[in-house]
């Protein structure tokens, strides 16, 4: 896993995972601090105020992530048939997986929850991808919790063996590495990857993992931040990899750099990818292609709005910053007409993928909103 961490946090197992959130029922507000309307004041006056008593003071009246609002939107755009899937998901501390939507538009998180948001782009058929948006989220509740299949989809569903509760930036690709076990020996013929693109907003906390192409953005302040790397096989240190495991790198017709089994002489079977779920024929006997994402934690402040989701159809025909500024106009639009977090967050996913068309995007199209509410 390569782990890239935003702030100084150490990524050992530990009771602070989702049990740091406890069985609480869910709230629009959170509980109640010293300082607030339902308890007086302290009374104290400057002359004696204590350090103590200044810092409780100030930690009162800080913001607070309140609620996290996603929303998904996607379109089958050029290609002959649709391959991408979104996941939405909100995980209980006690109860599990509370609502997953893959079909659904739009789920709403409390803060005492952990939200889920995940974009799959399948290749070579859809069927990975549907299986990963399906069965993930459960498997990232078993790792947080250290309750295997604490959370089940199926019953002879994936599970993450784990004997404590995980960090969510060891629990993200834990999860993924269980899914991809699982998958190889459910999948039959099928021989179809998917990339992804998972993030998870736990407290004031959020946590990106991604495989091959598909991006994450973080709007903060003014400014876009991209989170996640591309696991292509044109990224030199990937490429350097791929080549050491013994595969072998050609550019297509089309000048695309794919990576090829020794085998295919005829390079019928080529991947621009490095690392994805699914993909068995690259990592099998030899794995060329590799199932442990790229991972970045992100402490989050009042001034990060906004974390978008995407496929490469919408990354591969808008630049990252334009892909931002329609997200945020779209919001500012969407405003004059609704004070309904939901219908922004949706209005924003709807636009980004819109965006895409209009810019001749050549590929499946998918936009998964993110809009965080503080109080």
């Amino acid at each position: 896993m390569a782990l890239m961490q935003m702030k100084p946090k150490g990524c050992s197992t530990g009771a602070g995972s989702l049990q740091r959130h406890a069985a609480a029922a869910p709230s629009r507000h959170p509980a109640p601090v010293l300082h607030s309307s339902s308890r007086p004041p302290l009374a104290v006056t400057p002359a004696v105020a204590t350090p103590e008593r200044q810092q409780l003071h100030r930690t009162s009246t800080e913001p607070k992530l309140d609620r996290v609002f996603m929303a998904a939107a996607s379109s089958q755009g050029a290609k002959h048939s649709m391959e991408d899937c979104s996941c939405l998901a909100d995980l209980h501390p006690a109860h599990g997986v509370l609502s997953s939507s893959v079909s659904r538009r739009g789920v709403s998180v409390s803060q005492q929850h952990i939200a889920v948001a995940a974009v799959f782009d399948g290749h070579a058929g859809r069927q990975t991808a549907l299986a990963a948006a399906e069965h993930l989220p459960h498997l990232m509740h078993q790792g947080l919790t250290g309750r295997q299949r604490s959370s089940t989809a199926c019953e002879d569903g994936p599970s993450v063996v784990v004997q404590e509760p995980l960090q969510p930036c060891c629990a993200l690709p834990a999860a993924m590495r269980s899914f991809d076990t699982w998958w190889a020996g459910r999948r039959g013929r099928d021989r179809s990857g998917s990339t992804a693109v998972v993030g998870l907003v736990h407290g004031q906390e959020l946590t990106v993992g991604n495989l091959g192409d598909s991006v994450a953005l973080l709007a903060r302040g003014g400014g876009c931040r991209r989170l996640t790397v591309g696991h292509r096989a044109d990224n030199a240190v990937e490429m350097l990899r791929v080549l050491d495991a013994g595969g072998e790198l050609e550019y297509d017709c089309c000048g695309t750099l794919r990576l090829y089994r020794p085998s295919d002489v005829g390079r019928r079977n080529g991947c621009m990818f490095t690392r994805s779920l699914g993909d068995f024929n690259f990592k099998q006997p030899r794995p060329l292609l590799l199932c442990e994402p790229h991972v970045v934690q992100q402490q989050l402040s009042p001034l990060d709005s906004f974390v978008l989701l995407a496929s490469d159809g919408v990354t591969d025909a808008l630049a990252d910053d334009d892909v931002m500024a329609v997200a945020m106009r779209a919001l500012e639009l969407a405003r004059n007409h609704t004070s309904d977090a939901q219908q922004l967050a949706q209005s924003a996913a709807d636009e980004v993928t819109a965006a895409a068309l209009r810019g001749e995007s050549g590929d499946n199209i998918t936009a998964v909103a993110v809009l965080l509410d503080w109080s």
